[in-house]
């Protein structure tokens, strides 16, 4: 009876320690969890407590500059290993005191605390004379002692018109659009006749990406009371960018926006040179 008693008790207290012991494993593999599931929440905190920012897109005026900021914050202090701008071909434009800078762009740096708890560094970049090969994302990239970020600034490129100059003759009318993006054709009109299909419009693109439209049409005998209204048309915007009213009654030399002020000029010369010899 006593050795039945002993067995037993024994046997629970075998039972009990190994519960215990089971308890105890599942309390350590679970704290291993919790430091896990803890180790895990500061990374997300520390990635949290650092923000890049820079707008998506971008639309900028053709000719003119056009500036990309790009902006690090942080309520920890924190190490900027490299802050940088590039192209999407990881092409450096500029980056944090680099002093080596690409001659079409221009880049400027700035540290300020915008709180006692928030430190901010701004890295900006200028692009200088905006042309159309110049459209495209560009990556803000920062490696820094909390991690690694990068965002993107998708530049566009509003429509783009240079200068326009006609010509004409007894035969034909001529019409060129110079500078012109996005790519385009010419409309003719006369009066509420359309007359586009009996044109011939050529293209040509410059290394800049803009475009140069040229079209001549053919002038009909005995028709020629009506002045022609030569039209730019942009397919891509839907939309007509340009539109000139021509005059064909009396043949005209080549007509420029640029020209008419040295026209000016050699007229003023020409009088200035005849008052001179009339006084003499």
């Amino acid at each position: 009876m006593f050795k039945e008693l002993s067995f037993t008790l024994r046997a629970r207290t075998e039972f009990v320690l190994g519960w215990v012991s089971i308890v105890w494993f599942t309390s350590v593999v679970g704290s291993s969890d919790v430091i896990h599931l803890s180790n895990n929440s500061f990374i997300r905190q520390s990635t949290r407590e650092l923000e890049l920012q820079t707008s998506p897109q971008v639309v900028a005026q053709c000719g003119k500059n056009v500036t990309l900021e790009c902006d690090v914050s942080s309520s920890s202090e924190f190490d900027i290993k490299k802050f940088a701008w590039m192209t999407a071909e990881s092409k450096h434009l500029c980056q944090l005191d680099d002093g080596k800078f690409d001659r079409e762009v221009l880049c400027e740096s700035k540290a300020e605390r915008l709180n006692k708890h928030w430190l901010r560094h701004r890295l900006t970049l200028t692009l200088t004379n905006m042309m159309p090969a110049n459209q495209g994302e560009y990556i803000c990239k920062l490696y820094s002692s909390l991690g690694v970020k990068n965002n993107r600034t998708v530049v566009t490129l509003e429509e783009c018109l240079g200068s326009f100059d006609f010509s004409n003759n007894q035969s034909h009318v001529e019409c060129q659009f110079h500078g012109v993006y996005p790519d385009g054709t010419v409309h003719w009109l006369q009066g509420s006749s359309n007359l586009t299909d009996s044109s011939t419009t050529q293209t040509e693109q410059d290394q800049h990406g803009l475009y140069n439209v040229k079209s001549t049409l053919k002038i009909q005998p005995g028709n020629m009371s009506q002045p022609y209204n030569c039209s730019l048309w942009i397919p891509a915007s839907m939309k007509y960018l340009s539109s000139q009213k021509l005059d064909v009654t009396k043949p005209a030399a080549r007509n420029t926006s640029s020209g008419s002020s040295v026209k000016l000029q050699w007229i003023c010369i020409m009088v200035g040179t005849l008052m001179a010899k009339f006084i003499m």
